[in-house]
This record gives C-alpha cells, structure tokens and sequence, in this order.
C-alpha cells in the first residue's frame, strides 16, 4: 500500500477522542486526498480541544454524539481508536460489509517501507524507547520517534526518509491490530508482563496474547529482546522464529545477553563477552531504570550502534518527563513526577527506587487491578501518603485497612491539596512522589494532564 493509494477513498475515523490520536489521523488522511467522515460518540462541545486543532481543514465530515450505520457499511476503510473493542458494533458492522478495519499503527506499518524498531511492554515501554532513541541518535542515525506519548503515528510517514529509523511505541491495542496485518517490528523489545488493563481484557492470557503480537510475525534474523527476568516471558523464546536477545540486571548463563556482573553491563555473543560501560556511569537511577538500560543497549546493538558510542550515551540520557521526572527541589524537598506508574506493580518500583524518604501521592481510577501488594508497600516503603479521590482510591484505602486497621487513608479532591498536604508532612531530605498505582480518568483527561498538574501544584510552592 502507498499513500498515494488513499486518494478519493471514503474513510471513516471511527473515534475522534481528546488525546490526538484521533486529530492526528484525520489530518493525514486529509492530507493524503481522503475523504473523510470523523465520528465519536463524545457531543462536539466535549471534543471541543480536538475540533479546534481541526477547524483549518476542509471537508471533513463531523458525525458525533452517535455513530450512524452507513459510515461503517458504505465505505472504504474504517480507523478505528486502538482503545475500541475489536467486538464492538460498529466493527463488526464494517467486517459484515467486506470493509476493513485498521489502527493508525496497523495502517503505519503497511505505509512505512523502513524497518521498525518496537518496543511493547506494562511499563517501562516509553523510557525504553527514549534511551534507544537517543542511543541511535547519539550515533549520528536519523531517529524518527512514533507513538511514544501524545506524538502523532500517521503523521510522522512524512519524516521517513531512506536510511531513517522509526522507533515506535506500541501498546497491546495496536498489536492486536499488528497480528491482523500479520506485521511484526524488524527488532522487537518486551520489557516485562504484569497485569494491567483488566478493564478491557478478561483474561492475563489474552492480554499476554495481544503482547505476543510483537514477534508473533517477524522472521529468522530479525531480532526479539527480551527481559530474562520476567518469568512470563521464558516461554516467548520457544515461540518465535527470530533470534532471541536476553537482557538481565543479573548474570545470565548462555545465549546472546546483556547483563551486569559486578558493576558492568557486559554483551555475550558468539561466546565471546564484550565489557560495554559501569553501570554506575548511567545518568538514570533506580533497578527499573537499570532494566530499561539494558534493554535499549540490547536494542541499540542489534541496531549497529558501536560500543564507544554507548558509553558515552549513557551518562548523557536524563530521564522522560512524567516518569521519575525531578519537578524541583523545595526547601531540600525534592518533587518526583511518576505520573505514568499508573498500575500497582509500577507505583511499588517507584517508591523503592528512592533512596531518601517518601511521602506518597497515590489514587486514581480503577482498572479492575488488585492493591494488596501495593497497600504492603504503602505501608513500609512510605513515611506518609494521600490519595486523590477515584475509584481505585477506594481499593485502595481498603486494602491498606485491612492490612493495618488502624491505618487512616487520607483522600482529597485536587492534585493541589494533595501536593500542600505532602509539604506539610515532608521535612528537609525527603521525596515527594506522584507514583499513582492507577489510571488518571475522572479528575483528569489523562496521566499527562495529571503530571502537568503536579508539576502547577510543585511551582506554586516557591511563588
């Protein structure tokens, strides 16, 4: 397919939405010489952000606050929001009538003629990307970064060049939609599996199953990385055709890898170990940033990029806004923005990650996790926390009774007493930290506006 093929093709958007994804499509498609029928739901004054970054566009047909029957029966092609159930009405109404049904991400990889590096994973999958990113471009390649936060899919075919490499963050929606094109990424990256999303699958098998996208199509000499110490993903290797890359912040025995030994990330390969650069020298902190690490050298290896460029590109790579991101340091307080730990398993790294004292900002929406583990956590990894109201805020603070019943949760209704709340209880040497545990939705559009908040609520402190 080539984009010159979607001029004069009727393609609905099937899911506008307030996070970009939906503009961004659209305004290729327009851009490519599609017509274009734009439907969601969502009333026009609710997607009122999302119609304003489109009002300079020209014949875009606007169907919302209902989905009509004909823009998914008569036309050529449907674009689904990844988030939308592959089981849905409308869906369903499009295969009914021989129309197919793409993501941005499928439709990417049937327009993009360069080979992909992708990342997948429950968390980690962002700052993973980001280091490999900045690994590639620290060895003079052309990196064009994909899917990574609220950046543009569709939008960015335009920057791919010859020679350029797309690094692309995908979520377990986009590989479902990948699986149905039969596309996997030239180099594939699996940070960890952990349960998340319980909301929208029914089963941890099915979740992993969307996951297993990610090489379920790619071919011998391409190459899938993937963290040997996840349990999970041991059986992945006996299940793929491409060449298996392990990496581990332990010593791994045999077999390709990239691991640390007293203090150095070493690469095996070929039977022979490679010494790449002290662990110490990396400018991230933290054992979950460590995986990352070594995941993205994995990653930037199979890429070509030589060892001197990694070890200096490893003291040079400073974090990811939103992910462990130091706001500001507040009468010897520091303000840490984890807003994207937005499952359990990623709040409780957080907080151990810190090496000072941790007053905890936590809550949210639920997505149908469990918080035993993390109410443990809570209570002997925190000095104090509160809670921002949500539905996870309930679990919670019952998983946090029924582990200590004279514990008292304390909850409130804006980010801005939640940040005034932690400074009353923090004294000089501590960490304030924003490690949620759960979703954003209900006090905030998104884990982005929720950080953007934190970061308000931090520099109001110092005016």
């Amino acid at each position: 397919m080539k984009i010159t093929d979607l001029k004069g093709k009727r393609i609905t958007v099937f899911g506008l939405g307030l996070n970009g994804g939906g503009v961004d499509t659209v305004r290729f498609l327009v851009g490519a010489g599609a017509q274009v029928i734009a439907t969601d739901i969502k009333t026009r004054e609710t997607l009122a952000r999302s119609l304003e970054q489109l009002a300079d566009l020209k014949g875009v047909t606007y169907v919302l606050g209902q989905h009509r029957h004909e823009d998914f029966a008569h036309v050529d092609m449907v674009i689904k929001t990844p988030g939308a159930p592959w089981n849905s009405k409308q869906v369903q109404i499009a295969h009914d009538h021989g129309v197919p049904v793409y993501v941005d991400a499928s439709l990417f990889f049937l327009l993009n003629k360069q080979p992909v590096i992708g990342v997948t994973g429950s968390k980690g999958k962002t700052t993973t990307t980001m280091m490999i990113a900045h690994f590639l471009r620290s060895a003079k390649r052309d990196v064009v970064l994909v899917g990574v936060h609220q950046t543009p899919v569709l939008g960015t075919l335009h920057e791919i060049t010859k020679g350029s490499v797309p690094v692309f963050e995908l979520s377990s929606w986009r590989l479902a939609a990948l699986d149905r094109i039969k596309k996997s990424p030239r180099i594939a990256v699996v940070t960890n599996i952990l349960t998340d999303h319980a909301d929208y699958y029914k089963t941890p098998a099915a979740y992993e199953k969307d996951k297993r996208a990610i090489t379920a199509h790619q071919k011998k000499g391409d190459a899938l990385i993937l963290n040997a110490d996840d349990p999970t993903l041991a059986a992945w290797a006996q299940k793929t055709t491409a060449d298996v890359i392990w990496y581990s912040t332990k010593q791994i025995p045999q077999g390709h890898a990239f691991f640390v030994k007293n203090g150095i990330v070493y690469e095996r390969v070929d039977g022979k170990t490679i010494e790449l650069y002290p662990l110490a020298s990396a400018a991230v902190e933290g054992a979950h940033n460590h995986a990352n690490l070594l995941a993205a050298t994995a990653a930037a290896r199979a890429a070509g990029v030589a060892v001197f460029v990694l070890r200096s590109a490893v003291a040079t790579f400073a974090g990811v806004p939103h992910r462990g991101e130091l706001v500001a340091t507040v009468d010897g307080v520091r303000y840490v923005n984890d807003t994207a730990a937005t499952i359990p398993d990623a709040a409780i790294a957080s907080m151990r990650a810190c090496t000072t004292p941790v007053v905890l900002i936590a809550g949210g929406s639920d997505k149908r996790l469990q918080f035993n583990a993390f109410a443990q956590a809570v209570l002997h990894d925190a000095k104090a926390a509160v809670f921002l109201a949500g539905t996870a805020t309930d679990k919670m603070c019952a998983a946090l009774k029924k582990a200590d019943p004279a514990y008292t949760p304390i909850v409130v209704e804006s980010m801005a007493d939640a940040v005034r709340w932690a400074r009353a209880h923090a004294t000089e040497g501590d960490t304030v930290l924003l490690a949620p545990g759960a979703a954003s939705f209900g006090m905030f559009a998104n884990e982005f506006v929720r950080g953007d908040a934190f970061r308000t609520a931090v520099r109001a402190l110092g005016s």
